[in-house]
């Protein structure tokens, strides 16, 4: 008898990207996926190349993607997805490029060869504004909210549906059903953003949640010019002063996690670094000190607390990101590290434990999900297709 041929999911990429993203959808452990997958990669047609290569230089070599299909002309694309078999499937996992520059040629050419298509876009749902913590904030972050919102409604690509959307949160169930969509269906799925398996313990430990002192990769694809710091060596003598009387208050070890992004050269900080274990560090720790790392969203699921810091060595618009970080999510203002070396006992270690319920059930993993993580989702979903 001859073996039937597996099914594909052809995983789409618009933008550059790295182990660390695709391992958040596709673990090691996907091996109980009854799909082939392959990764589809259209960075060449949204950026320049040296842009590109820039970004990729600047990763460490262990998250460099292997198997990367790569597209470089509008002719390529069509050509491979006009191969993609009807019983086939396509996720969308990145198309920010493609929307930034209100570019629908690939959702043109996914409708013109009847391609079966996954969106992702509500495993990020837009969080309500938190107007009782800052109003003006909450106030700027509706005003950009709406006029994205009639900006993408004008550029639209009309008849076009997703066979599936997924989605996390009661909001995000929500707003999918209030669409009324024809021909989409909606799978229910936990964040990618929280390791739902991980149970708090209580450990002596604080954890610095380090965003690399030096770039941002995105920003070397977008703002070639951006620096988070202007003086790294000022920020980073105030950072380990503070990291000194943080211990002394406390009477616990200040331990850094980085993510496998980037590897330092040389220990910046004075402290044990950790590469690849934010979250099981999170589940671990009395208290957190970070920016706006996604990675900080695993303090909701364990109720740690954070301090959030600002600081006046960043520029303006990062220090800005921090404050609508730590208000939308977390019900918390940020102090700015400058002020806390003079005076570090008006801290306040406090979190809104039922802020933070609300804002998981919300928007991270509905009431009537077990404590799984997406992959678990994502695998039982997608086998049930066959």
């Amino acid at each position: 008898m001859k073996k039937l041929l597996k099914r594909t999911l052809h995983v789409y990429i618009d933008s550059p990207t790295s182990n660390t993203h695709l391992k958040k959808f596709f673990p090691s452990k996907i091996k109980k996926l009854k799909f082939n997958i392959k990764f589809l990669n259209t960075a060449y047609l949204n950026f320049k190349k040296k842009n590109i290569e820039n970004f990729y230089k600047k990763s460490s070599k262990k998250d460099l993607p292997k198997n990367l299909i790569k597209i470089k002309s509008n002719t390529e694309f069509e050509n491979y997805v006009k191969k993609i078999r009807h019983k086939d499937y396509l996720l969308i996992l990145q198309r920010g490029a493609s929307l930034e520059k209100k570019n629908y040629y690939d959702l043109e050419l996914f409708k013109k060869y009847n391609v079966k298509t996954i969106t992702t876009d509500n495993l990020s749902p837009w969080v309500r504004s938190n107007f009782e913590n800052n109003f003006l904030i909450g106030l700027l972050r509706s005003i950009h909210k709406y006029f994205n919102y009639f900006s993408k409604k004008m550029h639209l690509l009309k008849n076009y549906e997703p066979s599936y959307v997924l989605g996390c949160g009661d909001t995000s169930k929500e707003i999918f059903n209030s669409k009324k969509t024809k021909n989409s269906k909606y799978i229910n799925c936990s964040s990618l953003s929280i390791n739902f398996t991980l149970k708090k313990k209580n450990k002596n430990i604080i954890t610095y949640v380090d965003e690399n002192i030096f770039f941002s990769r995105d920003d070397l694809i977008a703002q070639t010019n951006y620096k988070k710091i202007k003086d790294i060596d000022l920020y980073l003598s105030q950072l380990k002063k503070f990291f000194e009387n943080i211990e002394k208050k406390f009477k616990s070890k200040v331990i850094v996690a980085c993510s496998n992004k980037f590897i330092y050269k040389k220990n910046y900080f004075n402290r044990d670094i950790v590469y690849g274990r934010t979250q099981e560090l999170i589940s671990k720790s009395k208290l957190i000190l970070g920016h706006r790392s996604s990675a900080l969203f695993q303090a909701l699921f364990n109720n740690t607390p954070v301090i959030f810091l600002k600081n006046k060595n960043f520029p303006i618009l990062r220090n800005f990101q921090i404050q609508n970080f730590a208000t939308t999510f977390f019900n918390q203002s940020p102090y700015y590290l400058d002020d806390l070396l003079g005076n570090i006992n008006h801290i306040e270690i406090k979190h809104d434990r039922k802020y933070y319920k609300n804002i998981l059930e919300n928007y991270f993993k509905s009431k009537n999900l077990d404590n799984k993580n997406f992959q678990e989702n994502f695998i039982k979903n997608f086998n049930s297709l066959i």
